[in-house]
C-alpha cells in the first residue's frame, strides 16, 4: 500500500513540476486567487526551483500538515468526552 501512495505522490509530483514548467503564470493566477489582497509580484521570481528546494517545500508542507490533523484530531478526543 506505501508503494501505491509512494507512486501516486511521485506521479503528482512530477504532474506538478511540468505544470509549472510550462505555465507558470496559471500557477501565480491560481496563488494570487488563494490569497486574494496579498501581493505576490514581490515574491516571484525569475528562474526555476531547483529540485532540492522542491523536496524541502513538499517535506515541510506534510509535516505541517501532519501536526495540524494530529492536533484537530487530539482536541476533538478532548472535547468529545
Amino acid at each position: 500500500m506505501a508503494a501505491v501512495g509512494a507512486g501516486f505522490c511521485d506521479h503528482g509530483v512530477r504532474e506538478f513540476r511540468f505544470e509549472a514548467a510550462v505555465a507558470p503564470q496559471f500557477l501565480f493566477n491560481v496563488g494570487q486567487s488563494w490569497l486574494h489582497t496579498v501581493n505576490l509580484e514581490p515574491v516571484r521570481t525569475s528562474g526555476s526551483m531547483s529540485t532540492g528546494m522542491f523536496v524541502l517545500g513538499l517535506v515541510t508542507s506534510m509535516v505541517v500538515s501532519w501536526v495540524v490533523a494530529y492536533t484537530t484530531a487530539e482536541l476533538y478526543k478532548l472535547w468529545a468526552r
